[in-house]
């Protein structure tokens, strides 16, 4: 009956301890397993939409403004990226109210910095809550759908004109302090707009992009502004350098059939050509990879010596089992000797009785570590499983075979 005991002993024991090493292997092994831009091939991106933003840091962007060519660039990677893909514009972009000049009026709680700690009741020029979208938001959107009184935005509205009236819609708690047709002097992007109320939205108009609740009834619209060559000509100061940041911040509609990596390569080439700095939301520059590569491969080194360490620590828990195991049956030993076994013989008992142990242990970590981790990609159970598994199997067959054939020597003594 002992015997069996034992043997029960020694398959729970090896079990747990393949199990806290194949666990502890695989959180390694996916700790460094970054999913770098360069081998994100069939990754496909949650959501409808991606965002394409810039990796200007600090003073980069106005260093970016005095090159002479800075602001064609920008424009033209828009133009081109608008050509290629459905692309997307929504900003919050806060308008400062300048002056009334008919019939417009706001509320307090209309502020961008109501109940903030830089909201100033005596402010000159008070931000007011303000969302711009170009043409393919407000129609994704049905906005001319939600239009309560007066009309929605014309194609001719997104096109800026210098000295044009801006048309704007408002939610509909202006409702109570404006009315269609009032006219509103607004500072946006540093530059003076006069603006016209064309119309005011529905209660409760809300819209959600990219799984972000925006409620509109505070808020003006106003288009977000395409700028023709000849209108760039016309521009004083910085509006056109500040426009082109902020729409080169846009949503771009993903295809199923397409991988987050198509999009990536699309955006890397027209950096390379146009010498600038735009990545997708989420991923990481080329500097930022290289860096992080050299991370990586420090971890990995420390990684592998942690794993084979722990290798070496699974052998010799096992190697201590199999001695207790022959202390604790040294008397049995004893009486096949006395029996007329030969020592080759119980060598090959012996041995099978530790391959059988030890492998149904193995079976049964994998099995139950496979069904427990059903996430596992192939690449993490190739590594895990069959190489470090491997090695730790073998290495505690032959070492404990040894170490019993030493034990089963000295019980003969």
């Amino acid at each position: 009956m002992k015997k069996y005991v034992f043997s029960f002993r020694l398959i729970i024991s090896a079990f747990l301890l393949i199990m806290a090493f194949l666990t502890i292997l695989y959180l390694s092994f996916n700790y460094v397993k970054i999913n770098l831009r360069s081998n994100e091939v069939d990754k496909h991106f949650s959501g409808d939409f991606i965002q394409v933003v810039d990796a200007y840091k600090g003073s980069e962007l106005h260093d970016l403004f005095q090159t002479r060519d800075g602001l064609s660039r920008m424009k033209t990677f828009y133009d081109t990226m608008k050509k290629e893909f459905d692309i997307y514009g929504v900003d919050n972009q806060d308008l400062y109210f300048i002056d009334s000049v008919k019939n417009f009026n706001y509320k307090e709680e209309f502020r961008a910095d109501y109940e903030t700690e830089l909201y100033n009741p005596n402010e000159v020029t008070p931000p007011l809550m303000s969302i711009q979208l170009d043409q393919n938001s407000f129609n994704y959107f049905d906005l001319d759908e939600c239009i309560f009184s007066g009309k929605t935005f014309s194609r001719e509205d997104f096109d800026y004109v210098v000295g044009k009236e801006v048309p704007i819609i408002l939610g509909y708690e202006y409702s109570e302090v404006a009315t269609l047709g009032s006219r509103v002097q607004l500072l946006y992007l540093s530059q003076k707009i006069d603006a016209v109320v064309v119309g005011i939205l529905v209660p409760n108009t809300s819209i959600v992009f990219n799984d972000e609740i925006v409620f509109l009834d505070r808020k003006i619209l106003l288009p977000f502004f395409e700028l023709s060559d000849s209108q760039m000509c016309s521009i004083v100061g910085d509006f056109a350098n500040y426009l082109y940041t902020q729409k080169n911040w846009f949503y771009i509609k993903i295809s199923e059939t397409e991988s987050l990596q198509y999009y990536i390569n699309v955006v890397d080439k027209l950096n390379h050509e146009l010498n600038l700095r735009y990545l997708i939301n989420g991923t990481m520059t080329r500097e930022e990879i290289n860096n992080i590569g050299k991370v990586i491969d420090i971890h990995k080194s420390i990684l592998y010596i942690l794993g084979i360490t722990f290798v070496l620590i699974v052998v010799l828990a096992f190697c201590f089992i199999n001695i207790w195991s022959y202390i604790q049956f040294k008397a049995l030993y004893r009486a096949y000797f006395l029996c007329g076994y030969s020592k080759k013989k119980i060598k090959r008992k012996v041995s099978v009785r530790i391959f059988l142990l030890t492998s149904i242990s193995l079976c049964l970590s994998l099995i139950i570590y496979i069904l427990l981790r059903n996430t596992l990609t192939i690449e993490s159970i190739i590594i895990t499983l069959i190489a470090w598994g491997c090695i730790t199997f073998f290495s505690v067959v032959i070492l404990s075979i040894f170490i019993s054939y030493y034990n089963i020597i000295d019980s003969k003594k």
